[in-house]
């Protein structure tokens, strides 16, 4: 089982075989989200999640251990799907070397997949949940793997000397501003901020961009 498998697999309770069962997980799942995000993690409970889900109790904990359990396989199926969508992205574009276009679109397919207020809930309960610290850490591995590549098959034009850390400390910026600009108002729109942390994004990373 590869690395990743296990770690998809490693806080489900059951992995439903029948699509009636596929199906029951799938709402709990998306009731789960509806409630963290509109209530956060410590505003919800595994009851509310079931009946807002339409099922019984007993259904909920035969496919999660608990609450903490739904939620961190939740956050993993939107970092899983945000990594698809970049990896299609990657993979599709031209081969044009405008650096900014290429970071322009990874923010925006940030924004678009990854939700601010789950990722909220993850920032508040990493400083004293060593599960979802290694969740964080893991979405941040995932990113630089998918990053790391495309940046190298540029490298003649690098800027960044430590590309290693240089990547990580993107990928930190990047979730953090996009996270602030998306959930509290802002003085300046939140197209100016994302506008200008594409140019930082793009002048740290390579020469004459």
């Amino acid at each position: 089982m590869t690395e990743q498998n296990s770690y998809q697999t490693k806080y489900k309770a059951r992995q439903p075989r029948q699509q009636r069962g596929r199906h029951t997980k799938e709402r709990i799942m998306n009731a789960a989200e509806e409630l963290f995000i509109t209530h956060g993690y410590h505003g919800t409970d595994s009851k509310q999640i079931a009946r807002h889900a339409g099922v019984s109790t007993g259904s909920f904990y035969s496919y999660f251990h608990d609450k903490k359990d739904v939620f961190i396989v939740v956050v993993w199926d939107r970092v899983q799907r945000t990594t698809a969508a970049m990896k299609e992205y990657i993979n599709s574009r031209d081969r044009s070397n405008n650096t900014r276009e290429i970071m322009s679109g990874l923010i925006d397919l940030t924004m678009e997949h990854l939700s601010p207020e789950l990722f909220r809930e993850v920032t508040i309960l990493k400083y004293h949940d060593a599960d979802v610290r290694n969740l964080q850490e893991r979405t941040t591995e995932m990113a630089s793997e998918l990053l790391s590549p495309l940046i190298k098959s540029m490298d003649n034009r690098l800027r960044v000397t430590d590309l290693e850390a240089g990547i990580e400390m993107i990928i930190i910026t990047v979730m953090e501003v996009v996270h602030t600009a998306t959930i509290f108002s802002q003085r300046i729109p939140r197209e100016r901020i994302i506008n200008e942390l594409i140019d930082m994004v793009n002048e740290y990373l390579w020469k004459n961009s």
